[in-house]
C-alpha cells in the first residue's frame, strides 16, 4: 500500500504542477502527505525535499500561524533526527513548540502534543 500511496502522491504533484494555474494549497498538501509517508517509512532523505517544498508552499497559502505549517516544521525536525542532525532537530522542535503556543496557547492539546514529541526526541 505504501508504494501505491507514494505513486499517487507523486502523480498528483506532477498533475498539479502541469496545470495552467496550479493550486498552491493542493501542491503544498500533496508534498506534505508524501513527506509524511517517507517519514513513516523512515526514509528521511527522500522526505526532506518534500518537507521543504511543503513548508515553502504552506507559508504562502496558510501562513506561518497555522497548525499545518507548524506540523511541517515538526516533520523537518523528525527528518533531522532521522539523519542524525540532533542539534538542528532540537532547535526545530523548540521552534514548533513556541509557534504552537503562540497559535493555540499553552493549555491546548496541540501544545501538549508538541511538548510530548519533544520529550520523546530530546
Amino acid at each position: 500500500k505504501y508504494l501505491e500511496a507514494e505513486n499517487c502522491f507523486k502523480e498528483a504533484i506532477k498533475l498539479i504542477q502541469l496545470s495552467p494555474n496550479p493550486n498552491k494549497a493542493d501542491l503544498a498538501y500533496n508534498n506534505a502527505y508524501l513527506a509524511s509517508l517517507y517519514i513513516t517509512l523512515q526514509n528521511h532523505n527522500a522526505a526532506e525535499p518534500y518537507v521543504y517544498k511543503a513548508i515553502e508552499l504552506l507559508k504562502l497559502t496558510v501562513g506561518e500561524n497555522s497548525r499545518d505549517y507548524v506540523n511541517m516544521i515538526s516533520n523537518l525536525a523528525y527528518v533531522n533526527v532521522g539523519n542524525g542532525n540532533y542539534k538542528k532537530a532540537d532547535s526545530l522542535h523548540k521552534l514548533a513548540i513556541t509557534m504552537i503556543e503562540k497559535i493555540s496557547g499553552n493549555k491546548s492539546v496541540f501544545y501538549v502534543g508538541k511538548l510530548t514529541v519533544y520529550a520523546t526526541y530530546c
